[in-house]
């Protein structure tokens, strides 16, 4: 599948590229990045949408991008939905209201509620939107947002899709709260749209690391590029599933394992080093054609980060 990259510099974004703590402004740049992957909008009304991936199980990404329904103009309301009725209302949400409010089930702009720009990478899969913002304006300090198919480990897994809101009304990062190392601790901010039976709606799950607190931050391993290769040594991220609606995982539904996050990489060390945000690698052994970008996220700026596959080249283990 073609992967789309689009930044504040891609030609074309409305108010030339700006991503702020503004109505509307990330909605503006989705209208125009997800359907260059093949995604629609099926619905539109305001600064409320309806995504609908061209591809795989085809639930929708919803927003409403208002200060109204998000309560801060530097948040956008985001969930997933299998259906809807219109722009604003959406059918068989995931995480349910009940479970993450709409003052908190969102993705973050901005620091501030006002115009000033922020970076941004948006990455689009056919069937995945993988979204960083540089919200506050402080280097290496970056904020991890997202919504996919998760490529599964069952065959005839048909409810395999996963949305990450914050479950916080703050401006600061919680990408922090990105990883778990079990089932058991699977944080509330992620949601898939039903276990695999397809009985139980809006279970939670999460990405798995190697370290409890965030990703490239394992407690006693070498830093980035002084490890075993002495190059970026990684993983690919696995996705839990507890089978409940809590963190305490079901004994009949839970999937320790229930695919893993396309595109994502978790780093096997104790900090970034040397790494910066938005620096680019190869791994010929790997794949030539591929390329790789690191991200730093969370609100350490000294060791958390990522590596997204930025290119058609990765697959499941």
């Amino acid at each position: 599948m073609t992967i789309v990259h689009v930044t504040e510099a891609t030609g074309g974004l409305p108010n030339s590229g700006r991503l702020s703590g503004t109505d509307g402004d990330l909605v503006g740049i989705l209208d125009v990045a997800l359907p260059l992957n093949g995604w629609a909008i099926e619905a539109s009304s305001g600064n409320s949408r309806v995504y609908r991936p061209g591809t795989g199980n085809r639930f929708r990404l919803c927003m409403t991008d208002a200060a109204a329904s998000s309560g801060a103009a530097a948040l956008t309301l985001v969930r997933g939905a299998e259906n809807f009725v219109s722009a604003s209302s959406w059918t068989d949400p995931f995480p349910t209201v009940a479970r993450i409010a709409d003052g908190s089930s969102n993705w973050l702009k901005s620091s501030a509620a006002n115009t000033t720009a922020r970076n941004f990478d948006i990455y689009v899969g056919t069937t995945w939107v993988l979204m960083f913002v540089n919200f506050a304006g402080t280097t290496n300090v970056w904020e991890m947002q997202g919504f996919w198919d998760i490529p599964p480990t069952l065959s005839g897994d048909t409810y395999n899709t996963a949305i990450c809101t914050r479950n916080s009304t703050s401006f600061a990062s919680t990408s922090n709260n990105w990883v778990t190392t079990s089932v058991a601790a699977g944080n509330l901010s992620y949601a898939l749209a039903r276990t695999y039976d397809g009985t139980l709606k809006s279970p939670t799950g999460g990405p798995v690391s190697q370290s409890n607190t965030t990703f490239g931050a394992i407690q006693n391993s070498p830093q980035a590029q002084l490890g075993p290769t002495t190059g970026l040594d990684r993983v690919k991220v696995p996705f839990t599933d507890a089978g409940s609606t809590t963190v305490t995982p079901s004994t009949t539904l839970s999937l320790p394992q229930r695919g893993f996050v396309p595109n994502l990489w978790a780093p096997l060390h104790g900090g970034r080093g040397s790494i910066n945000t938005r620096d680019t690698f190869t791994d010929t052994a790997y794949n030539p054609s591929a390329t790789f970008r690191c991200f730093c996220i969370g609100n350490n700026t000294t060791s958390g980060f990522v590596i997204v596959e930025e290119t058609d080249t990765w697959s499941p283990p």
